[in-house]
């Protein structure tokens, strides 16, 4: 008798358990299972959308250790394609990092080596970010980087 109603709730729940999947889903989920983007939702036109990488390429630290006045400094290597026009490097970086050198730089080379001398004005960790732009045909392209300022102990 036990043994009957443990399989008889056993069987009842697993039935109420996937019959639900498609009561509870709402107009935008309402594909094959729940959780499943529907075609009018934005995450799903995102989905789709390609990732290209970009034909910029860019070389540097990822940290650098600095001492408080102390200057300091990195290179940055690039590389650029042939037909990539308006090359542009921006150097930035945030409230206490002062850059020593050039901040917007045109690359004209395809490749190259540019020095970021930098000095840090407030302790802690700080980033500097390194932008290239350029237009390849007449689609933009870029790429961001950042390398995080770190405190000698």
């Amino acid at each position: 008798m036990i043994l009957n109603l443990r399989k008889t709730i056993a069987t009842s729940a697993l039935v109420l358990l996937f019959s639900t999947n498609a009561t509870l889903a709402c107009d935008q989920h309402g594909a094959m299972g729940f959780g499943v983007f529907a075609k009018g939702m934005p995450m799903h036109s995102q989905a789709k959308d390609k990732w290209t990488p970009s034909p910029i390429k860019m070389f540097h630290p990822f940290t650098k250790n600095y001492q408080m006045e102390e200057e300091g400094s990195f290179n940055i290597r690039y590389s650029i394609p042939a037909d990539l026009n308006e090359a542009k490097m921006t150097i930035s970086s945030v409230e206490g990092v002062k850059l020593l050198g050039d901040t917007a730089i045109d690359l004209n080379n395809a490749t190259g080596t540019t020095p970021v001398p930098f000095s840090v004005e407030k302790e802690g960790s700080h980033i500097i970010t390194v932008r290239i732009d350029g237009k390849e045909g007449d689609k933009p392209v870029k790429l961001v980087r950042t390398i995080r300022l770190r405190q000698k102990a």
